[in-house]
């Protein structure tokens, strides 16, 4: 009887050896899915990560390639492109309740600021994350991960180049410079963050910082607008005035056909 309890426990503890194995091996591609995962829910639109690297020993996971699409109506190739974001966590404190992130570091970042009358593309994909359903709210389509707070201490993103487009200027862009940003304490221990929150402040982060820096670059882009439109504007005006002319001209014709008939 001992000799096949003892077997049974050999068993199990080799089938929980290998799932920890298989678990291990397929750690990078869980993290990858599971970011792509919450992204998507939280904005709204299919958001893709190239790649993920994780080292547990070191508390670090690097993501590779994430590209955030545009919601409906944008033309621009996408709003958003890291080449790589750099995370250093306490690995231990996701067993717990306060999952704490000393560091996520952002480079080779590319936005593209389209703007619309009203609104713009990253206004839509706040709007997205500060939704009830994308902020943490328990739904059956909200991923598991996007319902856990956190403790973020810093986020970093490198200094880029906004490129920011209007509709009116027919594709025309300019960009707009800006130095590394930095964001402390996004999350803390007292006020933890959801990870829709906290992509909402990150975006309206950078939609500030650019707004600030690129006064001067955007009101030139404003005034290329207005000219583009004043420009339609007077051709619009330019072809029904001729057209009027020449619904005159031959009414004229036509009445002094008659009279000479007459």
């Amino acid at each position: 009887m001992l000799k096949k309890i003892a077997i049974g426990l050999v068993v199990i503890l080799i089938l929980l050896l290998i799932g920890a194995v298989i678990l291990y091996i397929k750690r990078h591609e869980i993290v990858r899915v599971a970011t792509e995962r919450v992204l998507s829910h939280v904005l709204e639109v299919d958001v893709s990560v190239g790649g993920a690297r994780v080292e547990p020993l070191q508390g670090t996971v690097t993501l590779r390639d994430i590209v955030i699409p545009n919601p409906e109506g944008y033309d621009s190739d996408h709003a958003m492109r890291f080449g790589e974001v750099h995370v250093e966590a306490d690995i231990q404190s996701f067993l717990g309740d306060r999952p704490a992130i000393g560091l996520i570091r952002i480079t080779d970042p590319d936005f593209i600021l389209e703007r619309h009358l009203r609104t713009s593309n990253f206004r839509e994909l706040i709007a997205s994350a500060a939704r009830p359903s994308g902020n943490g709210e328990a739904t059956e389509e909200a991923p598991e991960e996007s319902q856990k707070a956190f403790r973020i201490d810093r986020v970093e993103v490198a200094s880029t180049t906004v490129s920011v487009t209007l509709p009116a200027t027919g594709g025309e862009s300019v960009g707009v410079e800006i130095p590394d940003v930095v964001i402390e304490n996004l999350g803390t221990d007292t006020r933890p963050v959801m990870p829709a929150e906290a992509i909402e402040r990150f975006l309206t982060e950078i939609l500030s910082t650019v707004t600030r820096l690129g006064g001067d670059a955007l009101g030139d882009l404003e005034s290329l607008g207005e000219q583009a439109i004043d420009e339609a504007t007077g051709a619009v005006e330019g072809a029904v005035d001729e057209l009027r002319d020449n619904v005159r001209e031959n009414v004229r014709e036509g009445i002094g056909g008659i009279l000479d008939r007459h």
